[in-house]
């Protein structure tokens, strides 16, 4: 059993050790954005948050579900909770190998071009780089809900 709650100013070291734990984007881990899954002990089992931009850009991110909690519908609880929260659209990256799974979530991949804010273009070609450097065998893919 799990419940949702908005993170406080006490849970800031634990988001950290999650989202670096999950070796997701360490930046902009600011408490006031998340919303926590916690068990009956109130113990942190995942966590995600709306991350601003700039225009009024809005993106899913550092979504991560401590292991022994996957698959129970953590990931999704929180996916609900921050798009009833952020409202359409919002925005999200990951590799290319998690597509499959916020598809599930009505999320589409958006292909480069003019729909994509500039922030996600940047992040899209940073990445190509650091991806190629580290021979990684996928993409960053960026997605949308709502997008129209």
């Amino acid at each position: 059993m799990f419940t949702l709650r908005p993170a406080t100013a006490a849970d800031q070291s634990t988001i950290i050790k999650l989202v670096r734990g999950a070796r997701l984007n360490p930046r902009h881990l600011e408490w006031p954005h998340f919303v926590l899954a916690v068990d009956e002990a109130n113990q942190i089992v995942g966590c995600g948050q709306i991350r601003p931009h700039a225009g009024g850009i809005k993106e899913l991110a550092s979504l991560v579900t401590v292991k022994a909690w996957r698959g129970r519908g953590v990931g999704q609880a929180i996916i609900d909770q921050l798009k009833a929260q952020a409202g359409r659209p919002l925005w999200l990256v990951c590799a290319s190998d998690m597509v499959p799974f916020y598809t599930r979530f009505g999320f589409v991949e958006i292909p480069a071009g003019p729909r994509t804010p500039a922030h996600f273009t940047r992040t899209r070609r940073f990445a190509h780089i650091v991806m190629w450097i580290a021979r990684y065998d996928g993409y960053l893919a960026v997605m949308a809900w709502g997008e129209s």
